[in-house]
């Protein structure tokens, strides 16, 4: 075979694919045959059950979703397509004697027979039809066809469109020339185009962003119930002209004839006033019912222009002292006195209020003052009085975790304690202390006795410390960047001690770092700095095996420093409310060690034996590395999707160093990558290694792809068929590794691949998931013989389990 190509043998691995697949399903549908039974058979004669639904649209462009929700009645789900279970439950748990337990099943699991009703059939023509008519479509057929067969229906939906209407021109039209005014310097944001089919829901969506921006414009009142739209649909050539209308409020003042009379105000701008600020607001509620005290009130008067006159002031209302400092709270309000109104403003503030851990929920309430503005027309101009509650949380919390892992196989237990401070400093930072350790038992090329506690040879004991400040810290002045970016900076330390049946590790890293937001889309972190030491004392036994290999491996087991500077940048623009395809996109970049190479080449600092630079006695390591992670996720109604992922990563030693720290290297397998092979047992490229030495493989480069179909099967159970392709390569040629360097003339030939079927416990809170996946193509076979899925036997599957969907 040709190393730039590779052919896949598909006629007898499909042959062998069918002819298994066959023979389960052939079993399983027996077996729930024989359980299941005739769901209609307990129905009264004159009744028959809907069992199957089907829409056509001969339109793309026009969401089945959306269509299928204006149906009024659903079949009963089936599991796993084939048996109506909660059906079944419902029936079976009604017969005989109520138990409390058969209640409890029926109300859980069970659901009443979907019996067929014409009368919501023809109730859910005409809402297709009102549906397909405010998407342009008026002249649309919605057809309906009723399949009878002994005490089943099956009703099958034919949506034929037209040629859409289209809109013409677009045109503003106010009764306030002022109010008027505003609306059309924003049409350059309008989402009504001309020239595109008319869509009620842009409509919709255009009268709500006409709305924000006149509430941002300082129109506190104003709501979409003054936008109207007029349609003129009496042009020929199907075309229409839209016409909004933004009304003026009307006040009742009288009736004449039984008939009501209105007078017409203008809408208002409104400034704000007085801003009350109550950080205490829980207590101050029980503290003002009992009658027990009266709250302090501190004004502070805020610089504008250098100028601290009360014309920009916060009021503070505190009935207890004061656990936050009022700078910290200042700095998170937006909202100031004198300002127009603006409902982003107000959004900041929640949003930067909200993200101090020490409170637990915020209200901003807004109300007209009795206050006037001094030689303002009171008709048009008024003033608002707001008022910030703030209800505290605890600020302490402990929390306990034990789990069980399976570490490439390896079973053990690990436990956490964690300790939480949101207020450590009395400026909302967030304090967490946590606590970790681990059991495992592993392979050893020693004593297995050694280290040994009760069935476990592998003890971790670790601390970690972090403190999350809600701004930047220096060199930045807290108050110099705009309050939208929510800005973070981050304070890390940690110690783990490993105690492994073939060396002890000792690993200390201490960093800090920002994080901010440019918009809800995309976030940045920057660390200028992190700092790794890695110690190891290898049994004699596990150096006497480093030594029988080359310097790279040896290297991946020996004392290294790390001093790196990292950046990364996240795009996702996932929305949770809605249904739609969406994006994730994040980059990684990081660099060690550059800033110490060229201090010690410039001073002519000394070097060790092996020719490196060191700090406190241990060599420091120099590299650059990059990786990116890339999905993309298809959805096709709110329980199916299509999940897509590809990452690619690479990194570089040079300088100081030469080769990656094992901490920094990549590696394949595992629950989260190729869910086929156990996690760093894969790679790197076509090396192979029958007698199962190299436990933990690492590579320079990695290229994965991973492509997931997501749908349900049954209430909280969720199903994935998946498919993972991809290796990690090593950039140098290396002889223990034989095959393992990449070349792109035959990295293709030596991508892995596996497939299998998952399945996912949704509980909302968290999701369980286990993946059964089986090795299709393995390079670590001989040309020829890597695609091993005809091969395969039960006992090859690999069985992962996880916390989480993997991506």
């Amino acid at each position: 075979m040709d190393d730039s190509s590779f052919s896949l043998p598909l006629p007898k691995t499909v042959e062998f694919l069918i002819h298994r697949t066959r023979l389960y399903l052939v079993v399983f549908i027996i077996g729930i045959t024989a359980i299941s039974c005739s769901p209609t058979r307990k129905l009264p004669s004159n009744q028959k059950l809907l069992v199957r639904q089907e829409i056509v649209i001969d339109n793309k462009s026009i969401n089945k979703d959306e269509v299928e929700s204006l149906i009024i009645q659903k079949p009963n789900q089936r599991f796993l397509g084939i048996w109506h279970l909660n059906l079944w439950v419902q029936q079976h748990t009604s017969q005989g004697e109520q138990t409390r337990f058969k209640k409890w099943l029926r109300r859980s699991a069970g659901r009443p027979p979907a019996i067929f009703n014409a009368s919501d059939l023809m109730q859910s023509e005409a809402y297709i039809q009102s549906y397909m008519s405010g998407k342009g479509y008026f002249k649309a057929h919605v057809e309906s066809s009723v399949i009878t067969e002994d005490n089943t229906v099956s009703v099958n939906w034919k949506i034929t469109t037209d040629t859409p209407w289209l809109i013409r021109n677009y045109r503003i039209m106010a009764e306030d020339s002022i109010v008027g005014a505003l609306v059309k310097q924003s049409l350059n944001a309008t989402l009504i185009k001309t020239g595109e089919p008319y869509d009620v829901t842009s409509l919709q969506l255009e009268r709500d962003r006409v709305t924000t921006y006149l509430r941002n414009e300082g129109y506190f009142t104003f709501s979409n119930d003054y936008v109207v739209f007029e349609i003129d649909s009496s042009l020929r050539s199907r075309q229409m002209d839209v016409y909004m209308n933004v009304r003026n409020p009307r006040r009742l003042i009288g009736f004449s004839d039984n008939r009501e009379l209105y007078g017409i105000d203008r809408h208002k701008k409104y400034y704000i006033d007085k801003v009350w600020v109550y950080p205490q607001y829980s207590t101050l509620r029980s503290i003002q019912a009992s009658g027990e005290s009266k709250p302090d009130t501190v004004h502070w008067y805020l610089p504008v222009a250098g100028d601290t006159s009360a014309g920009n002031r916060l009021s503070f209302i505190y009935n207890e002292k004061s656990h936050i400092r009022t700078s910290t709270l200042i700095e998170s309000i937006s909202i100031r006195q004198g300002d127009r109104y603006n409902l982003r403003h107000a959004e900041n503030t929640y949003q930067s209020l909200s993200a101090l851990p020490i409170y637990r929920s915020i209200n901003i309430n807004y109300t007209p003052s009795d206050s006037k503005m001094v030689g303002q027309d009171t008709a048009t101009i008024g003033l608002l009085d707001c008022a910030i509650q703030m209800s505290k949380n605890n600020v302490m919390a402990f929390s306990v975790e034990a789990d069980g892992t399976n570490s490439g196989g390896d079973l053990g237990i690990s436990g956490n304690f964690s300790f939480l401070n949101r207020n450590i400093f009395r400026g909302g930072e967030l304090l967490n202390v946590k606590l970790r350790g681990a059991l495992e038992m592993q392979q050893t090329l020693g004593d297995p006795e050694q280290n040994k506690v009760l069935l476990f040879n592998t003890v971790e004991v670790g601390a970690d410390v972090s403190v999350i400040f809600p701004r930047f810290l220096a060199p930045f002045k807290s108050n110099s960047l705009p309050r939208y970016l929510r800005p973070q900076t981050t304070l890390t330390s940690g110690f783990n001690l490993q105690f492994r049946p073939d060396y002890r590790r000792y690993i200390t890293n201490a960093g800090f770092g920002y994080r901010w937001k440019t918009n809800s889309r995309i976030s940045h972190y920057f660390t200028p700095l992190e700092v790794n030491s890695v110690r190891i004392f290898p049994t004699a036994e596990f150096e006497a095996k480093l030594e029988k290999y080359n310097e790279r491996l040896k290297n991946q087991y020996t004392n290294h420093f790390i001093t790196s500077m990292k950046y990364s940048i996240v795009y996702n623009n996932q929305q949770y409310e809605k249904v739609h395809d969406y994006y994730f996109f994040r980059v990684d970049l990081e660099s060690a060690g550059n800033a110490l190479y060229l201090i010690d080449n410039i001073v002519g600092a000394p070097r060790d034996a092996d020719g490196n630079f060191t700090l406190f006695n241990i060599r420091y390591a120099q590299y650059l590395r990059a990786n990116l992670d890339f999905r993309y996720f298809k959805m096709f109604d709110q329980n199916n999707m299509l999940a897509v992922r590809g990452l690619i990563g690479i990194g570089k030693p040079y300088g100081n160093a030469a080769v990656l720290p094992f901490e920094k290297g990549f590696y394949a397998g595992g629950a989260n990558g190729m869910r086929g092979w156990n996690l760093k047992n894969l790679g790197p490229g076509s090396f192979s290694d029958p007698n199962g030495e190299f436990s933990e493989r690492m590579g320079d480069l990695q290229l994965e792809s991973n492509i997931e179909f997501r749908f349900p099967m049954y209430a909280f159970i969720k199903g994935a068929l998946f498919v993972d392709v991809g290796n990690i390569w090593l950039l140098s040629d290396i002889p223990t590794y034989s095959g393992g360097k990449f070349n792109t003339s035959t990295f293709v030939s030596e991508l892995a691949m596996d497939a299998g079927l998952g399945f996912r416990l949704d509980f909302t809170f968290f999701v369980f998931r286990i993946d059964a996946a089986l090795p299709v193509r393995n390079p670590a076979k001989p040309e020829g013989d890597r695609w091993v899925v005809s091969k395969s036997r039960i006992g090859d599957i690999l069985w992962n389990f996880g916390i989480g969907y993997p991506f």
